[in-house]
């Protein structure tokens, strides 16, 4: 059966909720046509289809923490790289290698990586990225 027809909106969806790239209800980046990943939740809200909250059925938000900030794959406050909720490793250290008060970086001592970069991905003239 052929899901594409012609008249497609300004994401390449047709009507019918198919991508013309895909062929599928989502989009290269995962998405479907309102914005939601396979797991339903929507790209710019994090709010989950289906509960409204930013939680799913199950209780999890879109990086697998719930309410009390536990991990379901872990079951405490970590993930299985290390992080929080927040992003953070238990010395508070995001996963770029940025303290999240001090903002410097854990291999230079310095507000800048090894490539230049500060947290906010910005060099020491200001520029971007």
């Amino acid at each position: 059966m052929n899901n594409m027809t012609t008249k497609l909106n300004n994401w390449g969806f047709n009507e019918l909720g198919y991508h013309k790239s895909t062929g599928t209800l989502f989009n290269k980046l995962g998405y479907d046509i309102d914005g939601y990943d396979a797991e339903g939740f929507n790209k710019n809200t994090y709010t989950h289809k289906a509960t409204g909250s930013r939680f799913n059925e199950l209780g999890y938000d879109k990086n697998g923490y719930n309410e009390d900030g536990n991990h379901k794959a872990t079951g405490n406050k970590y993930d299985e790289l290390g992080y929080n909720e927040l992003g953070y490793n238990e010395l508070g250290y995001d996963a770029e290698g940025f303290n999240k008060n001090t903002y410097t970086h854990k291999a230079t001592g310095t507000k800048f990586n090894k490539l230049g970069y500060d947290k906010f991905g910005y060099d020491e003239e200001g520029f971007r990225r």
